[in-house]
């Protein structure tokens, strides 16, 4: 079994995620596309959050993780994921300069209108060659959802775009940046591109879209009102045949145009 599949499996294993399978469906794929890259030890988790994707995607204790959201902390501490909790701003991380082996952040920092001021934090608590591995929406997120994907359908290129701009709008994603300009923003904070890979291609992307649209959700509104073990237990059957080969295929790099970015980056050596 793969590792997004596996990943998928463990994270319908929690109602909350069950009944809304839109959400474990992107973070297996991000998980699955996580474990490919090699992590050194200490690790640090930036917006954390309450810690599922780490207790899911990754085996032990990762050192230390901070978020700025006290409740999500607490799930956190619950579950047991990082040695050490701190919340905190990733415009200001509080722990010393050259600490860390690796960073990750797993779709956090386009949420963060600052980004420099992160990628230099960031950069700072690196030791030298220590990676920071993250991913965030790619240029092409906006246009390959479904909406705008059935309004190219019909001719209406302007309004296509248009959606796809209000969409990251109200998703908040503040840094919706082509690889090029990746590779500078790293640069000018003292870290490298080493790698980086396009997951989760236009047909992946149409199948998520579609699950988070209104012809989809109704249908887990009854599960979610019965609370019925015995038909969370066929719903988590029936998610996991139908969707887990899509979670595979969406973890695949994809040549180009994949709706999210996995990013590598490696501080500079002095």
């Amino acid at each position: 079994m793969s590792g997004s599949a596996e990943i998928f499996r463990k994270m319908l294993k929690r109602r909350h995620w069950l009944h809304r399978p839109w959400i474990p469906f992107l973070k297996a794929v991000e998980g699955g596309a996580f474990l490919e890259k090699k992590l050194d030890e200490p690790v640090l988790d930036l917006a954390c959050g309450d810690g599922v994707f780490t207790s899911c995607v990754f085996p032990g204790k990762f050192e230390a993780g901070f978020d700025l959201f006290l409740d999500d902390l607490k799930k956190a501490k619950a579950a047991g994921t990082h040695k050490g909790l701190v919340r905190a701003s990733a415009y200001d991380i509080p722990f010393a300069t050259g600490h860390f082996g690796s960073v990750i952040s797993v779709c956090a920092i386009e949420h963060m209108p600052e980004l420099d001021s992160v990628l230099k934090e960031t950069a700072r608590v690196l030791r030298p060659g220590g990676r920071f591995v993250f991913s965030v929406p790619s240029v092409f997120f906006g246009g390959s959802l479904l909406t705008p994907t059935i309004y190219r359908a019909f001719g209406g290129q302007g309004m296509a775009g248009r959606y796809a701009d209000r969409k990251n709008a109200r998703s908040q994603h503040y840094h919706v940046l082509p690889v090029a300009e990746w590779k500078s923003r790293l640069e000018a904070a003292g870290m490298e591109l080493a790698s980086y890979s396009y997951v989760l291609d236009r047909r992946i992307m149409l199948l998520w879209s579609f699950m988070g649209s209104v012809f989809f959700k109704p249908l887990m509104y009854p599960f979610r009102m019965l609370k019925s073990d015995t038909l969370d237990s066929v719903l988590e059957s029936a998610l996991i045949r139908l969707l887990g080969p899509s979670v595979v295929r969406g973890e695949r790099p994809s040549d180009d145009e994949g709706g999210y970015l996995i990013v590598e980056a490696v501080k500079k050596r002095p």
